[in-house]
């Protein structure tokens, strides 16, 4: 077992806590991020909510390193990209895990892990391969449907990968790095809200746009400024990540 993995798994878990059973989760009742449906296919045998609730920690930690460790190649991916995988398919199955890690280190995307996908990793740049990976994994989540609901949580979450990965592949000076790219990132997207406020204000006043010209403007505006809110609110939390596992 890498040496890092207990630490990594600190970090999952600071995410899928303890027992919660919300009603817009598609995942229903989970414990440490265990759901009915793993649990049962573990155990081989059908499971209640009762069960997911008394999970022990040590069941919850074996589940983990055989049913999403192993499967993603955490051993033998390199030093912080293990954690990106793995963080991703306790989140949101080890296939999307995987493919959002193929897709970072330019291996063919079919979500299995192989040896081909290991050689992609291990020889693409780390700290690239990582911010890619976060970004690609934060672009599926907002396009969820219940991104309203789970996507501030979300995003810290992967702002948080991110950071613990990048100190894991390249210590305390990538991670230096990257809270200036993300704060320099806040003041390009408050910039553009900016201007994509003004440019809408000032197209929805001309006097010739007939007036469901002017209400198809003002959609675009609003659907614009809600994607570039949502890009500032991640750059924020990856400084803010960054800066806490900066220390």
């Amino acid at each position: 077992m890498r040496s890092n993995y207990n630490a990594s798994m600190t970090e999952v878990l600071k995410y899928e806590g303890g027992y919660v059973d919300h009603p817009k989760d598609p995942g229903g009742a989970t414990n440490m991020g265990i759901t009915m449906h793993t649990l049962a296919s573990w155990r081989r045998k059908p499971v209640t909510k009762a069960d997911v609730k008394a999970l022990t920690r040590r069941e919850a930690l074996d589940i983990y390193r055989a049913d999403y460790a192993d499967p993603t190649g955490y051993d033998d991916l390199p030093a912080g990209l293990d954690h990106v995988a793995l963080d991703g398919a306790v989140n949101s199955g080890v296939s999307r895990g995987v493919r959002w890690l193929q897709q970072a280190v330019g291996a063919k995307a079919d979500g299995h892990m192989g040896p081909n996908t290991l050689r992609a990793a291990q020889a693409a740049p780390a700290l690239t391969a990582i911010a890619k990976a976060c970004k690609i994994r934060m672009g599926f989540l907002h396009g969820l449907s219940t991104f309203a609901t789970f996507g501030k949580g979300w995003s810290r979450r992967v702002a948080d990968v991110e950071a613990f990965a990048t100190k894991l592949a390249g210590g305390f000076r990538a991670v230096a790095a990257g809270e200036q790219a993300a704060k320099a990132q806040v003041k390009r997207e408050t910039s553009k809200a900016t201007g994509a406020a003004a440019g809408g204000a000032g197209s929805m006043t001309l006097p010739d746009l007939p007036d469901w010209s002017t209400w198809a403007i003002a959609a675009a505006v609003v659907v614009m400024l809600v994607v570039i809110i949502g890009q500032r609110m991640h750059q924020k939390n990856r400084a803010a990540a960054f800066r806490a596992i900066g220390g």
